[in-house]
């Protein structure tokens, strides 16, 4: 073996090492992506609350709405079981709530949320950032009508809850909002997406693991709701819902 021979080979050794470092990492980051989807796949398919039926007689109806990435809950704002208007209104809208019966509301990232106002506007930093968990989250509130209960569309469901079950809905939306010392949710001072919309600070953390469609899947569960295990996207979220219930 010559003089030349002795010095480059140390150094193909070296970059040998870190090709096969750089191969292992990237068969690992491979074989999590697989276990993530499947596992997503599965877990969204094993049913909870599975003897769920729609309330009758005096049950009231709530509205999950899928855009293909993110799922809104769409409450009334005036139900006697339990009124979320008071705690809603607070929010800095740039109209007049009392124009409104409903609210559509999602949990998320902040930072996302707050500089994604159309999927036009999406950065792979703010994704990359939102699933690390380190964020801030929020709810967003934005006021509407019934009118979207007359639709029937293809991601809409519409769900009948009783009463109590109504209820523990909003308890899991309530305690999803960050509160001052008198109780009352806190607005963030922001450029809503419109008029009747605002963001309030939020309570948790959002993460890969825990997203907006998870959030919306614990309300159901908690509500005793048929629906998955676990709902990280709106297509696992919507696997084990029961279907629409009957139109009045």
């Amino acid at each position: 073996m010559n003089a030349t021979d002795a010095v480059v080979s140390p150094k193909k050794s070296r970059w040998r090492k870190l090709l096969m470092s750089g191969g292992r990492i990237f068969l690992a980051g491979v074989l999590l992506v697989v276990l993530f989807v499947a596992s997503s796949f599965v877990l969204a398919r094993i049913p909870v609350n599975r003897s769920f039926q729609h309330a009758v007689d005096d049950g009231i109806d709530i509205l999950l709405i899928n855009n293909g990435v993110h799922v809104d809950l769409v409450i009334p704002l005036d139900e006697p079981s339990f009124r979320m208007r008071p705690l809603l209104e607070r929010g800095n809208y740039k109209t007049d709530p009392d124009l409104y019966t409903h609210a559509t509301i999602g949990w998320g990232n902040r930072n996302f949320y707050l500089e994604t106002p159309t999927w036009s506007d999406i950065k792979l930093t703010n994704v990359l950032y939102a699933f690390t968990g380190l964020g801030e989250t929020t709810v967003h509130v934005e006021l509407t009508t019934g009118f979207l209960f007359g639709l029937k569309r293809e991601r809409q469901r519409l769900l009948r809850l009783s009463h109590s079950q109504f209820r523990s809905l909003c308890e899991h939306i309530e305690r999803t909002l960050k509160k001052d010392n008198r109780g009352s949710p806190l607005p963030i001072a922001c450029e809503p997406y419109g008029d009747a919309d605002c963001f309030f600070e939020g309570v948790g953390r959002y993460h890969l693991f825990r997203t907006c469609n998870v959030w919306v899947g614990e309300g159901l569960k908690q509500s005793g709701v048929r629906v998955g295990f676990w709902t990280v996207t709106p297509n696992s979220l919507f696997a084990c819902l029961p279907e629409d219930a009957p139109r009045h």
